[in-house]
C-alpha cells in the first residue's frame, strides 16, 4: 500500500497527510457503472473516514470521475457530510474539476448546494492540485 493511502476501493482511494492535516479522495474511471446505492455508499464511507480523521483540509479530486449526481442526490450529499465536516471543523474544502463536462457540472453544483448551510467551511474549484495546495498553505508531495 503507498504511503498515505487510508483506502483503496472499487471506485475510490482514500489519503490521509497527518501532518498537513490534509485528507484527499480521488476517484477511478470505474464510476462511469456507479450505481446510486454505491454512490450512497462511498458518501457513507467518505463522512466515516473524515470524521475519524478531522482534516483541516480537504481535496476532492475529480479529474477521473464519471459518475453523474443527479440533483435529489446532490441534496443527500449535502445533508450527509456539511454538516459532519462543519462539526470537527474543516476549514477549507476544493474539488479539482473532472475532465467530463457532466460530471464536472454536477459536482459544482453539490458544492453550491452545500453554500445553503450555515457557518460553511471555504470551498474553491481548481483545475491543478498545486494550485489547491498553495490555497490551503500546504506543501506536500501528492502522489495521484
Amino acid at each position: 500500500m503507498m504511503k498515505n493511502v487510508l483506502k483503496d476501493t472499487k471506485f475510490n482511494t482514500y489519503y490521509f497527510y497527518e501532518e498537513q492535516g490534509l485528507f484527499l479522495f480521488d476517484y477511478k474511471p470505474s464510476t462511469e457503472f456507479m450505481s446510486q446505492e454505491e454512490f450512497k455508499s462511498f458518501v457513507e464511507e467518505l463522512k466515516e473516514l473524515t470524521t475519524q480523521k478531522k482534516p483541516r483540509f480537504m481535496v476532492d479530486y475529480s479529474v477521473h470521475r464519471l459518475y453523474i449526481v443527479e440533483p435529489e442526490m446532490q441534496e443527500w450529499t449535502v445533508q450527509q457530510l456539511g454538516p459532519a465536516w462543519i462539526g470537527f471543523g474543516l476549514e477549507k474544502y476544493c474539488q479539482i474539476l473532472a475532465k467530463d463536462l457532466v460530471s464536472n457540472l454536477s459536482g459544482q453544483q453539490t458544492v453550491q448546494e452545500a453554500h445553503k448551510i450555515p457557518n460553511m467551511f471555504e470551498t474553491k474549484f481548481f483545475e491543478h492540485m498545486d494550485d489547491a495546495l498553495a490555497w490551503f498553505g500546504v506543501s506536500v508531495a501528492v502522489n495521484i
